[in-house]
């Protein structure tokens, strides 16, 4: 089995994946409506691995 040479990765199973190539999520954006306001910049400071920019537009 090939390494995907990260550390800490696991083998790639090459019966599933035979180019050795695995993607992995690498970054993760959703949109809700929860129908109250959130104080966005305190959830993000009190959150593991968050990160708010205000300044960032992700409009689609």
């Amino acid at each position: 089995m090939a390494d995907q040479g990260l550390e800490g990765s696991q083998p790639v199973d090459l019966q599933k994946h035979p180019s050795g190539i695995v993607p992995t999520l690498q970054n993760i954006v959703s949109t809700v409506n929860l129908d109250c306001k959130l104080d966005l910049k305190t959830i993000a400071l009190q959150a593991r691995n968050a990160e708010y920019n205000p300044k960032a537009s992700f409009i689609c």
